[in-house]
């Protein structure tokens, strides 16, 4: 499974794409940028258009994968309008290597029925003007599911597909289905013969969820959000606190685990220790998300391992057992089964 870094223009600290770079990390293979947090930001927008995202990132990792996303979540959040003809114009300027459709419609679970449908044949709409021209596909988890397959299959898409709106109608938000939505996704995997990417899952447990649920990819701001909050992520057992940061609360660190934490050889690790990931400031928070970025692309390589050896299932109900989201992947096992 690949692992899509999420990049922030505000700080692009750390450079974990960058060779050159001490916060490199090896093992990364493709970055997200955002339209929409480019669009705020007009000179670096008109720098990436005229010369590429390597007026961004650089050109010290000229195999890295650049996906796009076209914005979606944040005109959801902002409650605008998607700038489609901008989004379509700068695809054909920059020619990342993935992005989705120039819009999609996301459904909360707490939305009315006759709001989901409206969404759901405004996405379709999108989905049908952008058949057959690179452009990804886009469809929500939810009660939609179906429908959405349905509307795959007609248009013959067979090559890539996106999956979005999965963070809400997955964990407790009001009006979530969670057994039937994994049900629905999993039809959708039996169903669909391309690579399938979700958007926004890349947490280390919900990897195991991505991968049970047989998707291809994941992408992840959420490395640099823990970050920020004080967080890092322990192998196998989710997020602890590194240090106290504002108001965030996290699980403490326990002394094996500061001492597991001493033994780890992730690059932020290996060049300042357990004092790096305990610091304050920029630095502080770059040593978090280069060490929660490697231990995510580190899970992302053993969940592929197992997945080819055909003992993915039995390896993950071990490995995560003592996790509060294993029953959701548990799920995803049993409607495999």
């Amino acid at each position: 499974m690949e692992v899509v870094a999420g990049l922030s223009l505000r700080n692009l600290r750390p450079r974990v794409w960058d060779r050159r770079s001490p916060e490199h990390v090896p093992r990364l293979r493709a970055v997200m940028l955002s339209h929409d947090e480019l669009g705020n930001c007009p000179a670096i927008y008109r720098r990436v258009e005229a010369g590429g995202f390597s007026a961004v990132i650089g050109t010290n990792a000229p195999n890295l994968k650049i996906y796009l996303d076209n914005g979606a979540f944040a005109c959801l959040v902002k409650n605008r309008e998607p700038a489609v003809e901008a989004y379509k114009r700068f695809v054909e300027s920059t020619q990342p290597d993935w992005y989705p459709v120039p819009a999609d419609f996301i459904p909360r679970p707490s939305d009315s029925l006759r709001r989901q449908r409206e969404l759901f044949e405004k996405t379709v709409a999108v989905l049908e003007a952008h058949v057959g021209n690179g452009f990804c596909p886009v469809i929500h988890a939810g009660p939609w599911l179906g429908p959405y397959l349905d509307v795959i299959q007609r248009l013959g898409l067979t090559t890539q597909l996106a999956v979005g709106g999965l963070v809400p109608h997955l964990l407790n938000s009001a009006g979530a289905q969670r057994k039937q939505t994994i049900e629905a996704l999993r039809g959708v995997r039996k169903a669909f013969p391309g690579t399938i990417h979700a958007f926004g899952i890349g947490g280390l447990v919900t990897l195991h969820l991505a991968a049970a649920l047989g998707f291809d990819s994941a992408d992840s701001s959420g490395w640099r959000q823990r970050a920020a909050r004080g967080l890092i992520v322990l192998r196998a057992r989710g997020e602890r606190q590194a240090i106290q940061l504002g108001s965030w609360k996290g699980r403490t660190l326990q002394e094996s685990e500061w001492a597991e934490l001493k033994r780890c050889r992730c690059p932020a690790c290996r060049r300042h220790g357990i004092e790096g990931l305990k610091s304050v400031g920029v630095h502080g928070f770059a040593q978090r998300a280069v060490h929660n970025l490697a231990m995510l692309l580190d899970e992302a390589a053993l969940i592929e391992r197992h997945r080819k050896a055909g003992d993915f299932p039995s390896w993950s109900r071990r490995r995560i057992r003592d996790n509060r989201m294993a029953r959701l992947v548990e799920l995803a096992f049993e409607v495999d089964a």
